[in-house]
């Protein structure tokens, strides 16, 4: 009887120490294997453990949950720790992975937080899981770290590499890169040229030019390019080409650009074959087996891309003029009715406003749409389905000056804990550098 006395007391009086420290934090924090939510494990663990915490979500960041989450004040998310190879200076770092958020498991996603020891964390991995989009998972593993990042060592602030797949359309539409709108800033500050890239793309995307030409130039680049280093058969063509625009002594700039775009297909597509080596490379602009093929349905990504549309540029070009033209793609312009086709564009996404109707940013906007429209109706819809995830990506790059495509490469964003400012391009590259 007084074993069973002095175990009940026992028990209510863990349960009495833990709501206390509940009151005390107003959070929940379940203890697992004498981890807290409040404190890193003084050793790594040799196996996975997982920890569930009550997080608080700051209130700039409730709206950016998915609707079955949103506005909640409050998140119950469940975290595995594990111990991951070797980090700086040969020492093993501490892993923790997103597992469950509101009741939502999320294991088929992916939300990574990397303690590196030294009072760094980062971010990496983010990928949307089946019943929960990217933003609710960066929400939540946000909202942990502004909770306990202190007691786990992210003293120094949290830092993430932007390979986001959305990063050029988000730019277009938000005027900002996709992880400045969580809290984080331009990482290299003393890295000038990059700076300077991005303000060269910001001062380009507001601005007015001729994106079409330049996109269509940079396109038969790319091609003659992949052509040459396929091999003698493909260095002849781009010869032959250039021999017969030059033949044909035209003098203004666009309607020889138009002659080499023209030339440049009817040669391609007669080419009846393109003898191809063996060749292991993954960067090789032809799909190169042991056996003949031909020349046209040997390139593969970005290469066939552009020829597909370079193939279709009539009417590519007409149906973003008229994008322009009739104000689509602008906030309360008109909607374009085919736009419900392009999954990787909502219909109703449109360019911030903060840049002009007619600017290169609507232009691009414009030809974004214009050319998933056009692949749509002219292209393979499988090997479409591969690319249409990133060719808004690679029209954008072949758009922009050189200076400014650097803006584009992969950067490292920070963020200091608690942070919710959606920060923006005007924000961080407006100011030309001294």
């Amino acid at each position: 009887m007084d074993s069973r006395r002095t175990s009940t007391f026992s028990t209510v009086l863990i349960l009495l120490q833990l709501c206390q420290q509940v009151s005390s934090s107003r959070v929940l924090a379940r203890v697992t294997d004498d981890v807290t939510c409040f404190q890193r494990p003084h050793d790594l663990p040799e196996k996975p453990i997982d920890i569930s915490c009550s997080v608080k979500v700051a209130d700039d960041f409730r709206h950016r949950l998915q609707p079955n989450l949103k506005d909640k004040h409050m998140l119950d998310v469940v975290l595995r720790l594990r111990k991951k190879g070797r980090g700086v200076g040969g020492k093993a770092e501490l892993q923790i992975s997103l597992q469950n958020v509101g009741g939502i498991d999320v294991t088929n996603g992916g939300c990574v937080l990397q303690l590196k020891g030294d009072g760094d964390c980062s971010l990496e991995s983010l990928d949307k899981a089946d019943k929960l989009n990217g933003n609710s998972l960066m929400v939540a593993m946000l909202s942990w770290v502004d909770t306990y990042g202190e007691g786990w060592g992210c003293t120094k602030g949290l830092s993430l590499v932007d390979i986001s797949s959305i990063k050029e359309s988000y730019m277009l539409t938000h005027a900002s890169f996709y992880y400045q709108s969580f809290g984080f800033k331009f990482g290299p500050k003393a890295n000038k040229k990059a700076v300077d890239s991005c303000r060269d793309m910001l001062s380009f995307l507001r601005d007015e030019a001729d994106v079409l030409s330049t996109v269509k130039s940079n396109a038969v680049m790319v091609l003659h390019q992949a052509l040459s280093a396929s091999g003698k058969i493909g260095r002849d063509i781009v010869k032959k080409v250039d021999k017969e625009v030059r033949d044909t002594n035209i003098d203004d700039p666009e309607a020889r650009l138009e002659e080499m775009r023209r030339k440049t297909i009817d040669v391609v597509e007669e080419q009846p074959a393109l003898k191809q080596s063996v060749s292991t490379s993954p960067l090789t602009p032809f799909r190169q087996t042991r056996d003949t093929v031909g020349s046209k349905k040997a390139m593969i990504g970005e290469k066939r891309l552009f020829f597909d549309l370079l193939l279709a540029w009539p009417e590519l070009e007409e149906m973003t003029q008229e994008c322009v033209s009739r104000g689509e793609r602008i906030r309360d312009g008109p909607i374009n009715p085919q736009a419900s086709q392009l999954p990787h564009l909502r219909p109703k996404a449109t360019i911030d406003p903060t840049f002009p109707p007619g600017s290169n940013a609507h232009e691009l906007m414009c030809l974004i749409q214009s050319a998933g429209l056009v692949l749509m109706k002219h292209a393979d819809k499988k090997r479409l389905e591969r690319i249409m995830d990133d060719f808004p990506s690679m029209l954008l790059a072949q758009s922009l000056p050189a200076g400014a495509r650097k803006c584009l490469n992969v950067s490292t964003g920070v963020r200091q804990l608690g942070d919710t400012h959606r920060y923006t391009l005007v924000e961080e590259f407006a100011t030309p550098s001294n």
